[in-house]
């Protein structure tokens, strides 16, 4: 079976995927392949400087639709011709916190834009001609989702504006989440549940679907 190399993980605010990621790759590097840990928004300087815009000015929560939409795929069209893309054609493994699928639930589900004309047209563009091998979807409850995002709010100095919502927007996302995995075709999938499995047991049922 081809082994699959770029990967993006994918869940609402508070379903764990930053620890996921950090445990997928190290636990690949421990099996000799070369990982790129990456995000989105972000993974190039000129991303980076996107999200900080998208997600933490106080003015963003008042952008249009499309000028959210706009933004992510400026910032992902970046990230895939100047390091994900460079890192896929050098042999490594690509793990991405977040991707394409988190575009459909906040910009396409919940800023009503999934009908609107140029909506998949923007994607294509953004992604560069690549798709993705393998989408993990890390999902619990609304509950625990807003207690973890509570606590890392009181720790953080940079909080997002997604991480003060209230618990109804909190199972609208889950379930936009779930909907728009439903939908996928043509990658590989796997939804995990956080709160059945412990950290270590996630992470091995991820590499056995990696590397089978």
């Amino acid at each position: 079976m081809k082994q699959a190399r770029f990967i993006a993980v994918e869940g609402g605010e508070g379903t764990g995927k930053s620890t996921f990621c950090q445990s997928l790759a190290t636990a690949l590097q421990e099996r000799g392949q070369h990982v790129v840990l990456t995000r989105e928004p972000g993974g190039t300087a000129r991303a980076e400087e996107i999200r900080k815009v998208f997600a933490m000015d106080e003015t963003a929560g008042t952008l249009d639709p499309w000028t959210e939409m706009f933004l992510i795929c400026a910032a992902r069209r970046d990230h895939m011709q100047n390091l994900v893309i460079p890192a896929l054609h050098a042999g490594s493994w690509v793990i991405c916190d977040r991707f394409e699928v988190s575009t459909r639930v906040y910009q396409g589900e919940l800023k009503g834009l999934k009908e609107q004309a140029y909506f998949e047209q923007s994607l294509t563009l953004a992604r560069h001609g690549i798709e993705v091998d393998h989408y993990f979807l890390l999902d619990c409850p609304t509950s625990v989702a807003m207690t973890r995002t509570q606590q890392r709010t009181h720790s953080a100095d940079n909080i997002s504006r997604y991480d003060t919502q209230q618990e109804s927007w909190y199972e609208q996302l889950r379930q936009a989440y779930q909907r728009t995995f439903a939908q996928l075709t043509g990658s590989s999938q796997t939804i995990l549940d956080t709160t059945v499995h412990t950290p270590t047991e996630l992470c091995s049922q991820a590499l056995q679907k990696l590397l089978a």
